[in-house]
């Protein structure tokens, strides 16, 4: 049994990593801006130590 799980990981893992590095460009520069959270966030100078 053990021989047969180190096949299955591999195929498994390769098709995660492309998917995730695809949405996070997308979704990071749609909700937050190239300057960084503090730069696209409206409240970073009322509370800048809890933000």
């Amino acid at each position: 049994v053990l021989t047969t799980l180190p096949p299955p990981p591999p195929p498994i893992h390769p098709v995660a990593p492309p998917r995730i590095v695809v949405v996070l460009p997308e979704l990071l520069p749609a909700e937050i801006p190239p300057g960084g959270l503090r730069a696209g966030l409206p409240p970073p100078s009322t509370a800048p130590p809890t933000a």
